[in-house]
């Protein structure tokens, strides 16, 4: 479970978005229906990892910097994306999964997870004052561990918008 989790870093989020190449028709759906529910979660909840921060700490801070991969609230995991596979085509998407957009702020990217369609584009933008580099992988396996691709390997400079496309 955790494997998987951390697969689903933004990073890999978003080469999920890329590397998946099936087509998706959109149609006219009567009677559709809607998947709703929590995940929950039976096990011992990992402490989030902890990362000292030891390079511009006038932008990034000082100290250590605590990330959470696998959030669980009261039992329920959090921060899941849910979809199934090999479905054709249904329901347009909605308008607010669109183009994706990650932003350095404080040596963080913001937002942590996102959704983003097949062939959408994702902007990569810098608001710190150092350079960042954004470095994205197809996981060959869908296991983080296990062996990847690098898909793009770009720097952001201070204000920069760079798009990511395929």
């Amino acid at each position: 479970m955790k494997k998987l989790l951390v697969s689903l870093s933004i990073a890999s989020l978003c080469t999920l978005g890329m590397s998946a190449q099936a087509a998706y028709k959109e149609v006219t759906v009567s009677n559709g229906g809607t998947i709703t529910g929590s995940i929950n979660f039976a096990g011992k909840d990992q402490a989030p990892k902890v990362y000292s921060i030891t390079k511009d700490n006038d932008v990034c801070g000082n100290g250590k910097r605590e990330i959470d991969y696998v959030r669980v609230e009261n039992g329920k995991l959090m921060d899941v994306v849910v979809y199934l596979e090999k479905v054709k085509e249904g329901k347009p998407f909605p308008a607010d999964v669109a183009d994706g957009t990650i932003d350095q702020k404080g040596c963080e990217f913001k937002p942590f997870l996102q959704v983003m369609r097949n062939k959408n584009k994702l902007a990569a933008i810098n608001s710190d004052s150092v350079l960042h580099n954004i470095h994205t992988y197809e996981l060959i396996r869908g296991d983080a561990k296990g062996p990847k691709k690098t898909l793009t390997n770009i720097r952001v400079k201070f204000r920069n918008l760079s798009i990511l496309d395929e």
